[in-house]
Order: structure tokens, then sequence, then C-alpha cells
């Protein structure tokens, strides 16, 4: 989900998220990554589909090296695989993570509502808002809308808390929602101030 440019974002999402990840870094489109352990404990390493300049997920068979003290594992050349074990799969851990992302924003009476144009989903994805204002008499109302601009789900219409949230599961065709942020009105007056969003998929 983003306002302007999701793929810029991203990196700065990763970096606070993960102790290290990687995108292209190798031969052609593959992910390459080298981590220093700096302690002992349990890791996970985890792999998942990259987004296009589309916003959509790719998806596909991959093949993953893992090593040792062997640099030789990066670029995938001179490295054979000798039956070490290093990490063992974990679908309890590592099966489909849920996706959760932070955006703040501020409401006038000049801007009374913020619309923000979200990815496209899979059928069956739940998608969850979690809206709280931070400043101000702000009563934001949530407003979800599909491809046509047409309301599928809205919550708090009548301003009644300073926080609101709603979750929606996608049919088909979940191409070009949008969720928009509205200041509502108490007896006529506009409210206002700031807010943070949490949006997130598949993880309630």
């Amino acid at each position: 989900m983003s306002s302007e440019q999701p793929l810029v974002e991203l990196p700065a999402l990763n970096d606070s998220t993960f102790l290290a990840w990687d995108d292209d870094s190798g031969p052609g489109h593959s992910a390459a990554l080298d981590f220093v352990v700096p302690e002992d404990g349990d890791y996970y390493l985890g792999v998942a589909g990259a987004l296009s300049s589309a916003g959509v997920v790719t998806s596909g068979d991959y093949r993953l090296l893992l090593g040792f003290d062997n640099p030789a594992v990066l670029d995938a050349t001179g490295a054979i695989p000798n039956g070490a074990q290093i990490a063992v799969q974990d679908e309890q851990v590592l099966g489909t993570p849920g996706r959760i992302q932070e955006y703040t924003g501020s409401l006038s009476t000049d801007k009374p509502a913020a619309t923000l144009k979200l990815y496209d989903f899979d059928p069956g994805e739940e998608l969850t808002f979690f809206v709280e204002a931070t400043s101000g008499d702000l009563k934001p109302v949530l407003l979800l809308r599909d491809y046509a601009g047409k309301p599928v789900r809205v919550t708090n219409v009548q301003g009644s808390t300073s926080l609101a949230s709603l979750d929606y599961i996608f049919p088909e065709g979940c191409e070009a929602y949008t969720l928009s942020v509205v200041a509502a009105k108490i007896d006529g007056q506009q409210t206002t101030g700031d807010f943070r969003l949490l949006a997130g998929v598949d993880d309630p």
C-alpha cells in the first residue's frame, strides 16, 4: 500500500523489519544474502515473492542454496551442496506471514480526506485496517472502495470515536481498490488532526 511510490518505500520498511534482506543482488533477478551471526540463538530465513512494478507479488519455483563461511554461495559459482544441514523448514513459522504497513498523515479543513491506492490482492486474502487520531479533535472515518469507486466497507461514519477499524476478505477481481481516511463532521463542524494508519494483509 502506498500513496505515491510503493517500490521506493519498501527498502526502508524491510530495513526496519529484518536483520538482513536482499532482492536482485545475485545473478539476474536472484537474491544473495551474506549475514554474520551476532550471537547464539534461533534465526529464521524467509523466501517470498517480490513486488513487480505493477505492485503484484511475483510467484514461481525457486532454488535455495545455504552455506557457512563460503562466499561462493553468493553467486552460486563453485558452491557444491554436500549434505550439510543448516536449516529446516518450519511451515508453522514460515508458512504465509502476514504483511503490515504503517502510514501517517494529517487532515484539515482544506484537506478533509486522504485516499490511498492499494496493491492488487489475491482472492481470499484478508485486509485489515486500524486508524487512530494522534492530535487535534480528529474523528477518522475509513472508507474502502472497489475498482469502480463503489464503497464496499465503511466504519465510524458518525465520527463517534477517535479510532476505527475494518476488515475485508477479497473476492475475485481485487484490483484498483482504494482506502480513504476521512475527517468526520460533528454537529456541522469539521474535525481535524493527525492520524496513524496500520494496514495488514492476513494479519488481523
